[in-house]
């Protein structure tokens, strides 16, 4: 099984049809599992940017169902059996049924060696572990109202080596939230990945569907 045959697998949705868009978001052209997994799109693409950057030690907060890992895992096992440094996935899931589900399709798709689901918050395991680890990528899926917050934990504890690849999820500056608290989440969430494009050296944004923005530390 290889990523390409492992999502042929997968029963897809058509974005728009099971999560609220924009017409400019252009979600009619983007396929999802389900409203809370990362679109199959950005999954192609993260799986191709681990492909080519080749990190050695990637963060996935906010594993849900494990598909984002699922996708970063087959990069890394592909990388590995070109002959690049073995590399791992290491994906954090708060809810109980959820991180059951990820560690479970993880050992279906024959990746336990290459991804480790583990159960909790993001920032509690990373000061448990004190700034004991290094990453070289970093995928921020976890709660909006957490992910610079990660962020931020990550570079203070320089737990994030020079160079390392930060993406962060539904960073599309077109969406119109209903709720107003919604709404706050989501600018306030924009500015923060805004403001980290300063200290980041490339960037590359993508704007539709639920977006995705990936800086180059």
């Amino acid at each position: 099984m290889n990523w390409h045959t492992f999502r042929d697998s997968l029963r897809l949705s058509n974005e728009a049809e099971i999560h609220p868009h924009v017409p400019q978001e252009s979600a009619e052209s983007f396929q999802s599992i389900d409203t809370e997994t990362t679109e199959i799109e950005y999954l192609d693409l993260l799986y191709g940017v681990v492909r080519a950057v080749k990190p050695k030690a990637i963060l996935d907060t906010g594993a849900h169902k494990g598909y984002s890992a699922i996708a970063m895992g087959f990069a890394t096992r592909d990388n590995s059996m070109s002959g690049c440094p073995s590399g791992q996935v290491t994906s954090v899931e708060k809810s109980l049924e959820y991180f059951g589900q990820a560690a479970e399709a993880v050992r279906h798709a024959g990746l336990s060696n290459y991804v480790k689901v583990r159960h909790g918050d993001t920032l509690t395991i990373l000061r448990d572990e004190d700034g004991a680890r290094r990453f070289d990528m970093v995928y921020f899926d976890s709660s909006r109202a957490c992910r610079t917050a990660e962020f931020q934990y990550l570079l203070e504890k320089g737990s994030l080596v020079p160079r390392s690849i930060l993406a962060f999820h539904d960073t599309s500056p077109l969406r119109k939230p209903k709720s107003e608290r919604d709404r706050n989440v989501h600018s306030k969430y924009l500015r923060k990945v805004k403001d980290t494009a300063e200290i980041c050296s490339e960037k590359l944004i993508f704007n539709l569907s639920r977006g995705l923005t990936i800086y180059r530390l």
